[in-house]
């Protein structure tokens, strides 16, 4: 209990109350009083909700590897305290910003520029300030296989069954 007989109508208390074992709503009940005549004047609830976890960030991707540049990237964030959380996807110098509901998925259409493996970056900050990052990569290879054809010299055709057709009279 905090008690201060000095604390005048209209003014403000500070206290520190000790944070509970778990992250769960804790409501503290102010009363005011006059200790002089012991009647009370007025109550206060106040319900202060305790949120020391990170978000979880989870990347959803149909296929780490794409023949194409332009990629659906699916991302989420949840919590167990915070309702939301306030995202941003960077790929490179790109950023796409969103808030986020616990559990929603969320997709950003992104149009990778280099060829080979890209890192995509998820950064979220829940409504207490508890900051998560993940990252995972994107291997984009939209260059299709170059094939080159040459037909072979007499000395290595090969007949219909598969065995080579020599003259030696050539």
């Amino acid at each position: 209990a905090y008690s201060n007989s000095t604390v005048k109508k209209n003014s403000t208390i500070s206290f520190t109350p000790k944070a509970p074992p778990s992250d769960v709503p804790v409501m503290y009940s102010f009363v005011c009083r006059n200790p002089s005549f012991g009647w009370v004047n007025g109550t206060k609830d106040l319900t202060v909700i305790y949120d020391r976890g990170r978000p979880n960030i989870t990347l959803l991707f149909s296929a780490m590897a794409f023949n194409r540049t332009l990629v659906n990237i699916t991302y989420s964030a949840s919590d167990s305290v915070s309702p939301n959380s306030s995202c941003v996807l960077s790929y490179g110098s790109k950023r796409y910003a969103a808030n986020i509901t616990s559990g929603e998925n969320r997709t950003e259409e992104i149009n990778f520029t280099r060829q080979g493996r890209n890192t995509v970056t998820a950064r979220c900050v829940d409504l207490a300030g508890n900051m998560a990052i993940k990252s995972s990569y994107v291997f984009i290879d939209a260059v299709p296989p170059s094939v080159t054809v040459s037909s072979a010299s007499a000395a290595t055709r090969l007949n219909g069954n598969g065995t080579r057709s020599t003259s030696p009279c050539l």
